[in-house]
């Protein structure tokens, strides 16, 4: 990963949600994953957007639990489908951060996204779909499905 887009990831996945017009404000954001980028740097942005923030990695204690109260989960651990389906609140929003050999991410996608209302595909969410460059400097809409998918999925 450049070190130009490694910059940007975060914003570029706080200007995802914004093409999406997620609501950030109130809402109770989970991020898992400990590592400088994303999760750090995403987490104190979404702050600052007045969400309520929750960090958490894969040796958190009622992980599960914890996710389930997100409106919101970003999903940065570095473990292929360490967030389960059935801990993903209905109408949920999931951002999988994750990029694992095999084109899996942190989040079992398939059930996921029976779950909630927007969900990032890996790849081509936060990924580019052809050299795992994070896509956060560049969130030009490709179509719905190759940014986030599920029933919410068209920006306005």
């Amino acid at each position: 990963m450049s070190r130009a887009s490694t910059r940007a990831f975060p914003g570029g996945i706080l200007r995802l949600l914004d093409a999406y017009r997620v609501p950030l404000t109130g809402q109770r954001v989970v991020v898992v994953g400990r590592s400088p980028i994303p999760g750090k740097p995403l987490g104190m942005l979404l702050l600052g957007r007045d969400a309520t923030v929750t960090y958490c990695h894969s040796k958190t204690s009622g992980l599960d639990e914890v996710v389930r109260a997100a409106d919101i989960v970003v999903a940065a651990a570095g473990r292929p489908e360490l967030i389960r389906a059935q801990w993903i609140k209905r109408g949920a929003v999931v951002v999988d951060a994750g990029y694992h050999p095999g084109k899996v991410g942190d989040v079992e996608f398939a059930a996921a996204a029976e779950r909630a209302s927007l969900i990032t595909p890996v790849p081509g969410g936060v990924w580019a779909d052809d050299d795992r460059r994070a896509a956060g400097a560049d969130h030009r809409r490709r179509g719905c499905h190759d940014r986030m998918s599920g029933p919410a999925c068209e920006p306005q």
